[in-house]
């Protein structure tokens, strides 16, 4: 089998997470860490120096450079000047099910391949490129035992043994939680075995810090949700990707609604999965005085509600999902298969015309210096307190 030159492309602690074990699988690849918004200094060390995945940083200007050094580039989603690659095929891997708006949206276009969890994303990504259903990528992890009694080993102060353990994954921006809920998660802390972990986001992009009781430990951007939701009874959450890793395994998820949802602006939807079938993936809680009631009857039940039809719908049940991948990216650059379709092309050309123009506006110019500079203060303001 021909080796190829295969890099990686993320900019924060959960991409490279996510992908990590299939670097692993995937001969002489690399994760190229694009120093976006100072995020190379916001890096968790221990990720970055880990001997078993070579990380090369790379400034944001130097990015369109890759298309001369590698034959792919696999990412989770855009990053900078990928309409200007012409050469090294581009590959994208489903990350999650939530906030449809964005995740099928025609920035798709921009790969010559998507790699997706199961029916019902390749159903909405097709559109926009040829599509390839290869399960959810991290079942290997799920399946393996390492994998969980490394977990049990690393959150073990965090878990007694004599109470069960309910996970919160709120997600970030208007659509999360915390604000309304988070004082109420954490004062069930007598009753039960509490984690808490915010969003990557959250994490890495606020200024301002989650107060937590001392007792608590606040879990963040260098924590894998996926070793937290192995470890847990039930996972609560939001409008977070997270609610259908938690499917995947499946763990009974309670649904928290924020006071105030907002559909038709940002990535939420009326069309969204998390939206539209709310009640058949989880326990929806529409107030806090509904949390516990909710929370009992989901430990009572011990199973998902997510339907078998569904689960399959979601999740194909491919058991070599890492090979499947890497047979696929031979014959995407050996044998140039598949191609696009006509109107894949049209999308194409028009998206690439639209990050043009992104990219080269003074408003986009303006607003990456300002991200920059937050980004430093957040760090600094961490590192103060």
């Amino acid at each position: 089998m021909p080796e190829l030159k295969v890099a990686f492309i993320g900019w924060n602690q959960f991409q490279l997470i996510h992908v990590s074990e299939l670097i692993k699988y995937m001969p002489n690849s690399v994760f190229i860490l694009e120093n976006k918004h100072n995020s190379l200094a916001n890096f968790d060390t221990n990720l970055l120096n880990r001997p078993d995945i070579p990380i090369i940083p790379c400034s944001s200007k130097n990015i369109h450079k890759l298309d001369n050094l590698y034959d792919v580039i696999i990412t989770q989603t855009v990053f900078t000047d990928i309409h200007k690659f012409t050469k090294a095929k581009i590959a994208m891997i489903q990350y999650g099910y939530a906030k449809e708006a964005h995740n099928y949206g025609p920035w798709r276009s921009l790969a010559d391949i998507c790699f997706t969890y199961g029916a019902y994303a390749t159903k909405k990504i097709d559109h926009f490129c040829p599509t390839y259903e290869v399960g959810y990528l991290r079942q290997a992890s799920v399946t393996d035992p390492l994998f969980l009694s490394t977990a049990k080993k690393r959150y073990s102060h965090l878990i007694k043994p004599n109470k069960k353990t309910i996970l919160y994954l709120p997600t970030w921006g208007e659509y999360s939680s915390k604000g309304q809920y988070l004082d109420q998660i954490i004062a069930m802390n007598k009753k039960y075995n509490v984690l808490i972990k915010i969003h990557h986001n959250t994490d890495l992009l606020s200024l301002k810090k989650i107060k937590i009781k001392p007792t608590l430990q606040l879990l963040g951007a260098n924590d894998d949700a996926l070793q937290l939701i192995a470890l847990s009874d039930i996972v609560i959450s939001d409008y977070s990707g997270s609610i259908f890793d938690a499917i995947y395994c499946k763990k009974p998820v309670v649904l928290l609604d924020p006071r105030k949802m907002i559909l038709q602006r940002g990535k939420v939807d009326q069309f969204s999965l998390e939206y539209t079938c709310r009640n058949k993936l989880g326990y929806v809680v529409n107030h806090p005085d509904l949390l516990e009631k909710q929370i009992n009857k989901a430990l009572r039940e011990t199973k998902s509600k997510v339907s078998a039809s569904l689960y399959e719908y979601l999740f194909s049940e491919n058991k070599n999902t890492y090979k499947l991948i890497h047979k696929a990216l031979i014959k995407l650059v050996i044998d140039k298969k598949p191609t696009l379709s006509q109107q894949q092309l049209y999308i194409r050309s028009a998206m690439k015309d639209l990050y043009s123009l992104k990219y080269s506006s003074i408003h986009y110019k303006f607003l990456n210096i300002f991200q920059t500079i937050y980004s430093k203060v957040i760090r600094k303001n961490k590192q103060n307190k």
